[in-house]
């Protein structure tokens, strides 16, 4: 409600209820001088990573003199009047970059106007993001897992391993089986004979496994050595390094 800046006003209220009630009960009533400029509205988070995202958001009609401020937490918790802020924008900037945030983790982000020095708007809150999990260890050939070849097919050595969080790494991609290496880990392991059986097993969805040779960085793709779940590699050379893609 706008009303002239001097003079002397009544509040009144009125209830509906049940017939013979006699009392309305009312309390926590306050009265605010609303701030001299509007919320900033259309709060959004983008290029989400694993410990940074960007906040932006749309200016009101009458953009605020001294920019902005913000507030990101893992607490729902609106945050109050005596609250520090995390961070502030200059007039006319509307994106911020936040860093240093936790992986795999829930944030919540508030945006106000900064009218003057001494008046804000109320706080306009972002629904929420979530950061992205941290890579396994073994996101990249660089860091591939040793795997121990089996004297059998009972495969009595194996090693577990996850694509949550996996990125794709920078590999040409195979030309075979499927192709979504957006989330690949990788294994390696030295070959003691001509051929090989390389499985995964225990998956919650279909996984491919694709098989490499060379260094890590320069790795070449063996035409033909990949399949869904089990591939039989042929062709191989004792003692040569391999590098498995699980994807």
């Amino acid at each position: 409600i706008t009303v002239p800046s001097n003079g002397t006003y009544y509040v009144g209220f009125n209830a509906y209820s049940a017939a013979n009630q006699f009392y309305l009960f009312v309390d926590d009533i306050s009265i605010i001088v609303a701030p001299s400029c509007d919320v900033p509205t259309a709060i959004v988070a983008s290029a989400i990573t694993a410990t940074s995202a960007t906040i932006s958001w749309t200016a009101p009609i009458s953009a605020p003199a001294m920019g902005y401020e913000y507030i990101y937490s893992t607490s729902s918790t609106p945050p109050n009047s005596g609250r520090f802020p995390s961070g502030s924008t200059s007039p006319g900037v509307l994106t911020a970059n936040i860093s240093s945030l936790t992986s795999n983790t829930l944030y919540y982000v508030w945006v106000r106007s900064v009218c003057s020095a001494i008046d804000q708007s109320t706080w306009a809150a972002l629904p929420t993001f979530t950061t992205l999990p941290l890579p396994p260890a073994n996101d990249e050939s660089s860091g591939a897992i040793n795997l121990t070849v089996n004297a059998d097919y009972n495969c009595g050595m194996s090693a577990s391993g996850t694509t949550f969080g996996a990125t794709q790494s920078l590999e040409g991609a195979p030309t075979c089986s499927a192709t979504g290496i957006n989330d690949d880990v990788w294994y390696t392991f030295i070959a003691t004979g001509t051929s090989h059986r390389i499985g995964v097993t225990g998956t919650s969805s279909t996984t491919a496994v694709a098989l490499y040779t060379g260094t890590p960085g320069s790795l070449v793709f063996l035409t033909g050595a990949c399949a869904s779940n089990t591939l039989d590699a042929t062709g191989l050379v004792a003692t040569t390094t391999y590098y498995v893609r699980v994807y």
